[in-house]
Order: structure tokens, then sequence, then C-alpha cells
């Protein structure tokens, strides 16, 4: 990379082929980046910095940006390269689903996939350009839900679920001797709540830390981790992910949130046992969540209950995943989520994709100071700024309360003890890691 981190040279591997056998080369690359919004609308955010593109021979690419980025490589752990010679012709993506979609460059190759049994079979690709996996076969099954899932598991049908797990299943788990576990420090976030501070009274840092005093993390712990977390901090950057300084720990204390409500003239004026806005009209928050995710129904209920003890009235709007992963906070109030490693290192880094007023914006945070830190992120192509930075911007959040964790769960993986090689990576063991050393034990 340039030192003004604005030109970004990247060599492909001469030996690098497309799972039909075509060469992986420098106008793939470039065909990829120029067409990501086309084909996924959200992945603008990506690509919408890049200035041009220069490929002067097949396996060398230039990416010239319009302005610095010190993060583009974590940016785009996400996107993947598409195959020119499939994709050009293809005008709707969603509706591109022949054997010709499944052309990709990784280790292994897309075999089959049986719809009546949920059954997706990839073969390990001989022409692979790091060397030929040594499973010649990983058979991917698909359940309706978890409880499914895991009954596989126990009665040796799968070897290991492709994402990690919740507290609830480990003991039957740890009774069969031929399964393990694996825990890891988690690089996401389980559960949070972020608000769309461009919104009263989410505009108000002293009603955000009144929500944030409501809750009760430790009973949140107890019920959705059962020892395998820990009471989130309030810098909301999980301890799991490189570059976490550590923060306060948020805190209950229902008398605190109710002093601060009270402070605000945030009163009960009717006698309802909900409080009224400053000027007397009717207040009642609405969190946004994810309908097809059972711990986040619970957390609900728990949550309902915490804002209702300090007299704040809250209702949720439950959407399905597909409206939620179109939506950006731009037109939430509150936004509940767990969050990803990689929704975590987009952007700037540390959040900030997420937490601006970029693409996504859940938290629509448009401040001097954050702005500045942000800003200086993207510049900062020396490892130790960039984790002075980090470290200044995770105080940040713990100042300012633009999110509050709910809870905080190690990552839990169960795996057959008949292969070694699993490797727990950023989310499961479904990683490049397991998938090149994985063997029989």
């Amino acid at each position: 990379m340039s030192s003004d981190l604005k030109k970004w040279k990247f060599q492909l591997f001469d030996n690098a082929t497309w799972s039909d056998g075509k060469p992986v080369t420098s106008s793939d690359v470039k065909f990829t980046l120029e067409n990501l919004a086309k084909f996924t609308p959200h992945k603008m955010l990506y690509t919408e910095d890049i200035e041009s593109i220069e490929t002067p021979n097949a396996n060398t690419v230039i990416i010239n940006l319009k302005k610095p980025d010190a993060n583009l490589l974590y940016t785009w752990d996400v996107v993947k390269m598409l195959p020119e010679h499939v994709y050009k012709g293809v005008q709707n993506i969603s509706s591109f689903n022949g054997k010709e979609a499944s052309i990709g460059s990784g280790p292994y190759i897309f075999e089959k996939f049986d719809k009546n049994a949920g059954l997706l079979v990839f073969k390990a690709n001989e022409n692979y350009w790091e060397g030929k996996p040594p499973v010649d076969v990983i058979e991917y099954r698909m359940y309706k839900n978890t409880d499914t899932l895991l009954q596989a598991l126990l009665k040796g049908e799968i070897d290991a679920p492709a994402s990690t797990i919740s507290y609830y299943y480990v003991p039957k788990i740890l009774q069969k001797e031929e399964l393990g576990i694996m825990t890891a420090k988690n690089g996401g976030v389980s559960l949070a709540i972020y608000f769309n501070v461009e919104k009263p009274p989410y505009d108000s840092k002293v009603f955000r830390e009144a929500m944030s005093y409501a809750i009760d993390y430790n009973e949140m712990m107890k019920l959705f981790t059962a020892g395998y977390g820990s009471i989130p901090p309030a810098g909301w950057i999980p301890e799991g992910l490189y570059g976490y300084v550590e923060t306060q720990p948020l805190a209950y204390d229902v008398n605190k949130s109710k002093a601060l409500l009270d402070s605000m003239g945030m009163v009960d004026l009717d006698g309802d046992g909900f409080r009224e806005m400053p000027d007397g009209t009717k207040f009642q928050g609405e969190i946004t969540a994810r309908s097809d995710i059972a711990d986040h129904a619970r957390a609900a209920e728990m949550l309902k209950k915490y804002f209702n003890a300090v007299g704040i009235d809250i209702k949720f709007k439950w959407v399905d995943l597909a409206t939620f992963d179109a939506l950006t906070g731009a037109t939430e109030e509150m936004i509940l989520s767990p969050t990803s490693y990689f929704g975590i290192s987009m952007g700037a880094g540390y959040g900030t994709g997420l937490v601006g007023t970029g693409e996504y914006g859940w938290c629509m945070l448009n401040e001097t100071t954050y702005n500045s830190l942000a800003d200086q992120l993207s510049m900062a192509g020396d490892e130790d700024t960039r984790l002075k930075l980090g470290g200044d911007l995770q105080r940040y959040y713990a100042d300012n309360l633009p999110m509050i964790t709910v809870y905080s769960m190690d990552l839990i993986q169960p795996y057959n003890k008949k292969y070694a090689g699993w490797v727990v990576g950023l989310s499961s063991v479904l990683n490049h890691h397991t998938i090149m050393e994985l063997k029989p034990a």
C-alpha cells in the first residue's frame, strides 16, 4: 500500500483457478468490485470509495481510493470475488441459481444440493492453489431449528454444528464421550441495543444512561450464558476482538435510572406507571428486532420488564431476517441485534461502519469527537496508532453509550473427537483453518 493509504496493490497467485478450471485473474477482481453494488446493494459500503481500478496484467490489481483507508483489508473480509465469465451476463442475481452460480475459487467444489433432504455436498478441490484439503467430502446439512440440529449431533449424524451454540445444550453434549466442546472469547457482540441518537429522547446521553442502569446484567448473564459469559463493558467492543481495552462494566441501579429520568423532566403525569416526555406527551419507545431468533424473544421479555420497572414504556417491532438486513438505523428508534466480528471490523474498524451515519447507520452518530476518531482511524497505517485510537473510541462509547450490550457470551463450539484439527475461528469451526487442517484423529 502507498504511504497515503490511497493506493493498494494486490498480487494474485498465478496457480489460482475457478472450480471450472478457468484461471482467477485481475479482470475478475475488477469486475466484482465494479458490479458489487448491483448484485448486493448493501455492499456499496465496501466499494463506494474506489476511485479507479487498474489491471496492468492478469495477476496484478491496483485499487486507487478517493480517500485513505487503513482498514480496507478488514472491511473486505466479507467481499467474495466473482468469476467474470459467469456473472457478466447476469442481471438479476436473486434468480440466478443454476449450477454455474456455485462456481468459486475455494478449497471445496459444490457437488450437489438435495432440497428435500436439506443436504449440500462439497468435494475437495484437487487443483486448489494452496493444495488439496485433507478431507475428501464435506456434507452440510440444514435443520429447521437448533433442537433438531443438536439431536443430529448427539446421534452422530453430523460431526459439528456450523455455528456456535447456546449454553443450554452443553450438559447433554458432555454426556457423550465421543463429543467435545471448545470455548473462545467472542469477537462479536452477543446482543445489544443500538440507539438512533438523532431522535429524541435517544439523542440525550442522560436518557441512554438511564436505560443502561435499568438492565440487570447479572441476571441476563445467568439466564443467557450460564457461566459462559461476563458482564458486558460500557465500551461495547467485545473482549475477544483484537484491540479491546478494558472500560467500566455496565451497572444495574434502578434508583439511579429513575433519578436520571426525573432530572430530564420525564415523569409519570397521569399515574399509569409510565413516564411522559418533558412536554407532557405520551412516550413509548420502539425496539426493532429479528423474529427468527428464539433467544431474542426471551431477551425482549426481560428488557421490557426492566424498562417498565423504571417507568419507560417499550414495544417491540418484530421483523424477518430479510427485512432486518435491508433496514438502516435512520428509519428506526432502537435496534436489538447481535453484531458479528465482521460487522464490527468494517468501516474504519471498531464498529464505525455500524455506529456512524454510513450505509447501515444503526446509531446515526454524527458528532465532532467521534467523527475525528473515525477519520483518524481511516488514515492510521501504523498499528500502535490504530490501537491507541481504538482504545480512545472504546472509551468514547463507554462515556456516551450510543449502544448498550445486553449480555456477553463466549463462543461454545461442539465437535466430534474422531477428527483432529478443529479450530474455533471468529464465529465457529466453519473456517479456512479447520478446512485445511481437519483430519481423522
